[in-house]
């Protein structure tokens, strides 16, 4: 593919979502100390090779692309974590059943607490939730406890079913702190367990 300022034909293999560039054909040279360029992919533009490389360095090597380029301006866009945790429905259930109110009340806010029991099976939709607010912990690399509360974190669903976060308390101040953009979260469950991803970005 060419490159928006040079015109170069380069051919560049990418994710999805762009994280990794490699080449796999090349042109021997070194990158202009001046300017960076913009090579044009797939899915998004990746920018970021360091300019001191020359391009034989790169081949059959993937190098991290810190930012996308678009034509007339760039974004950067960086991981801060990501956080997966599975729960066995049984074992909510029988908390649930032992501690009630009590145990939901701890842990789930008034919108989950009505969300799971208006559902036919609602142990499986408190499951999802009690993974998703693990994960999120996970994703910020702090757990439970001093940085964040179970109540710090509430999943919503969208009029799609497309779950989506509201942070609140510690991990509001969290996210503040660490100058989140975005949080991205799937949910998924079965009759015997419940899975949460979530990926933070900034």
């Amino acid at each position: 593919m060419p490159c928006v300022k040079c015109s170069r034909e380069w051919r560049i293999i990418t994710d999805d979502d762009a994280t990794s560039i490699a080449l796999s054909e090349f042109v021997s040279g070194r990158l202009p100390q001046a300017e960076c360029h913009y090579f044009v992919g797939l899915y998004k533009s990746a920018r970021g090779l360091a300019p001191s490389k020359t391009l034989r360095e790169l081949e059959c090597r993937s190098e991290r692309a810190p930012a996308f380029g678009v034509r007339g301006g760039t974004f950067a866009m960086s991981v801060l974590g990501i956080g997966v945790d599975m729960v066995e429905v049984e074992r909510i259930q029988h908390s649930l059943d032992r501690f009630g109110e009590r145990f939901m009340k701890r842990v789930f806010t008034e919108g989950e607490i009505a969300y799971c029991i208006s559902m036919k099976f609602p142990a499986r939709h408190f499951a999802a939730r009690f993974a998703a607010k693990e994960a999120v912990s996970k994703a910020f690399g702090t757990g439970i406890g001093k940085a964040m509360g179970w109540r710090d974190i509430d999943v919503h669903k969208k009029k799609s079913g497309e779950p989506f976060l509201v942070l609140h308390g510690g991990a509001e101040s969290l996210a503040k702190e660490r100058a989140m953009k975005s949080a991205w979260i799937s949910l998924s469950h079965t009759e015997h367990h419940a899975v949460a991803m979530v990926v933070i970005e900034a």
